[in-house]
């Protein structure tokens, strides 16, 4: 895993997954990524050491990672709304609802390898 993994993504992935951190790594991220807490800020509140936050956020930013290589669901999430953009778009533009509707199985199945069939 890339140890220089950027804040944005580290957002994403907790959004994501964060759930299944500890809630002393999810506290600690939060403070550190979303509330702009410095370590010693963090480790004052907790009563610990800088190098005790530090290791336990970079322990949570390997899990993190790690969920995300195995399951892939932030990268389905993102796919899906780009998905959804272009169907907005495609609705905007054509304004048929049964073009619309080929539109969108023909993402998914090449997204998916999906067939829908017919009826």
């Amino acid at each position: 895993m890339d140890a220089k993994i950027d804040a944005m993504e580290i957002t994403r992935l907790k959004d994501v997954y964060g759930a299944l951190l500890t809630d002393r790594q999810a506290e600690m991220l939060s403070l550190f990524y979303d509330f702009d807490n410095s370590l010693s800020e963090i480790a004052e509140q907790y009563g610990v050491s800088r190098q005790a936050v530090r290791d336990v956020i970079e322990r949570a930013k390997v899990q993190l990672a790690e969920l995300e290589v195995k399951l892939g669901f932030a990268k389905k999430i993102a796919e899906t709304l780009e998905i959804c953009k272009r169907l907005r778009t495609s609705y905007r533009e054509r304004d048929d609802a049964a073009a619309l509707a080929e539109t969108l199985e023909a993402v998914w199945e090449k997204k998916n390898g999906i067939v829908f069939g017919t009826q």
